[in-house]
C-alpha cells in the first residue's frame, strides 16, 4: 500500500450491535495486504494482536463500538511497542468515541472504502490525523486504557438507557443521553429524592490530592474533545490531559445548574454549591459501587480503589 500503509489489521467484532447477523466480509475483494480477526473471546482478542504485532501491522482497524475499542487499546497496549493508528467501524451499541474522533461508517461497504483510501497513490488526500490521550484506568490487579469514565447519576442512566433505549438515535448518542437523563431524573424522576442522594465516593485531584469522604450525585471524566448534541460538561482550569465533572450530593439548585453544565457555562455560584470541573494529570476514586467505562460497567479492586491517569496518546485515520 502507498503512504507507508503496507498491512492492516482487522479486528472484528461479531458480537458488535451493526454486525450482528452480518455475512462475513468478502476478503478477496479487500487485497492481500489485509489481515482480519474475529475474536469471540478476550483470550482470542489477545492471541490476535501478538500475531498483529509479530507482522508489524501498520494500521488497526476497529470494527465495534467503545467497548471494542476499550479492549482493543487496552490488549494492543500488551503487544506493540508503539500502538500504531487507529481507524474505526462505527458499529457498536455506544459509538461516543468515534462520533469524537471521526469514523469510516459500518460494513462492508466501509471497510472497502477505508481500503481502498489508505491504498490511494500518493496524488490523492490522505485521511485526517486525529490524536486523543487515552485513559490509564487501574484496579487492583485490573488495567484498561478508554476515553470516558462515569461514576453516581451516570451509571444509573447508562443502565436505564441499555434496558429502554434500542438501536438509533437513543443508541448513538448514549453518553450525552445518559448526562442529560440522569440530571432531568433528579430533578423531576418518581425516583428523584433517591438519585439525589448519591453515592459513597472519594475523589482526589493529582498525584498530592487527598481522598475525602463525601457522596457524589455524579463524576465523569473523559480525554475526548468533544460529546454530540452540543452537551460538553466540562470548564475551569488546571494541567493534565484529564477532564472531569464533580458534582456534590445532593446536588444543590440543580434545575438552574442544568444548562449551565451541560453547555459548559457555570456561573459563579455553581462551586461553592458543589459543582466542580477541571483537568487534571491524575484522578483516584474510592468507591464501592460499579462505575461505567466505555459504555460497560466494572468494580473498583479489593481495596475499593480505582486510578486514573493519562495513558499513551493514540492516533486516529478519519476520513
Amino acid at each position: 500500500m502507498a503512504r507507508g500503509v503496507s498491512l492492516l489489521g482487522i479486528i472484528h467484532n461479531p458480537a458488535s450491535r451493526k454486525n450482528n447477523g452480518r455475512a462475513p466480509v468478502d476478503m478477496g475483494a479487500l487485497g492481500n495486504r489485509v489481515m482480519l480477526r474475529r475474536p469471540a473471546t478476550h483470550a482470542a482478542l489477545e492471541a490476535a494482536l501478538a500475531e498483529f504485532a509479530e507482522r508489524k501491522v501498520d494500521v488497526l482497524v476497529i470494527d465495534g463500538g467503545d467497548g471494542t475499542i476499550r479492549d482493543v487499546l487496552s490488549a494492543a497496549s500488551l503487544h506493540f511497542e508503539h500502538i500504531p493508528p487507529l481507524a474505526l467501524l462505527a458499529s457498536g451499541k455506544t459509538n461516543v468515541i468515534a462520533a469524537d474522533v471521526g469514523t469510516w461508517g459500518s460494513g462492508e461497504r466501509a471497510l472497502a472504502a477505508l481500503v481502498a483510501k489508505l491504498a490511494a497513490s500518493e496524488g490523492m488526500a490522505g485521511p485526517r490525523r486525529e490524536c486523543r490521550v487515552a485513559m490509564r484506568v487501574a484496579m487492583g490487579e485490573a488495567r484498561h486504557l478508554g476515553f470516558v469514565l462515569g461514576v453516581g447519576a451516570f451509571r444509573r442512566a447508562v443502565e436505564l438507557s441499555k434496558r429502554g433505549v434500542g438501536e438509533g438515535a437513543g443508541a448513538r448518542l448514549r453518553t450525552a443521553a445518559a448526562l442529560g437523563r440522569s440530571l432531568l431524573a433528579a430533578i423531576a424522576g418518581p425516583q428523584r429524592a433517591e438519585w439525589r442522594a448519591g453515592e459513597p465516593l472519594s475523589v482526589s485531584v493529582g498525584a498530592a490530592g487527598v481522598c475525602e469522604e463525601s457522596r457524589r450525585f455524579l463524576f465523569l471524566a473523559t480525554t475526548l474533545e468533544r460529546f454530540m448534541l452540543g452537551v460538553w460538561p466540562f470548564w475551569g482550569e488546571g494541567e493534565g490531559a484529564l477532564r472531569y465533572l464533580d458534582v456534590e450530593a445532593p446536588p444543590q439548585r440543580l434545575s438552574r445548574a442544568l444548562v449551565p453544565v451541560l453547555r459548559s457555562r457555570p456561573t459563579h455560584w455553581m462551586e461553592e454549591a458543589g459543582y466542580r470541573s477541571g483537568r487534571a494529570s491524575t484522578l483516584r476514586l474510592r468507591l464501592g459501587d460499579p462505575f461505567i467505562l466505555d459504555g460497560e460497567a466494572f468494580r473498583a479492586g479489593p481495596d475499593g480503589m480505582v486510578s486514573i491517569e493519562a495513558g499513551p496518546t493514540v492516533e486516529f485515520l478519519a476520513p
